[in-house]
């Protein structure tokens, strides 16, 4: 697995002081359709089960994925997207989720 950081996205975690990216899939119940994946994201937080994640270190950022995270063609790449309120988010391709 390959995890890609734009510059563009270092930059914006430097502004906001934040140094880790945690990446975590969740089941969500959806009615009578059954159940979805949903990516969970979080800042600033070391992953509690390590064991169950892989590390990155990228230029001082750390990345902990899940490991059985499904991946298009064995790469991650995270990146800035703004929002329709105009905010900066995180953008990330290349996951396979099951609708």
């Amino acid at each position: 697995m390959k995890v890609i950081i734009t510059d563009e996205l270092r930059e914006h975690m430097k502004k906001k002081n934040r140094t880790i990216i945690s990446i975590t899939i969740r089941k969500v119940e959806s009615g009578c359709v059954g159940s979805v994946q949903e990516l969970d994201v979080r800042y600033n937080k070391i992953p509690k089960e390590l064991d169950k994640f892989i590390r990155f270190d990228i230029e001082g950022i750390e990345v902990y994925v899940i490991s059985n995270l499904k991946l298009k063609n064995d790469e991650l790449i995270l990146s800035v997207k703004r929002s329709p309120l105009l905010t900066k988010e995180l953008d990330i391709q290349g996951i396979e989720l099951k609708l």
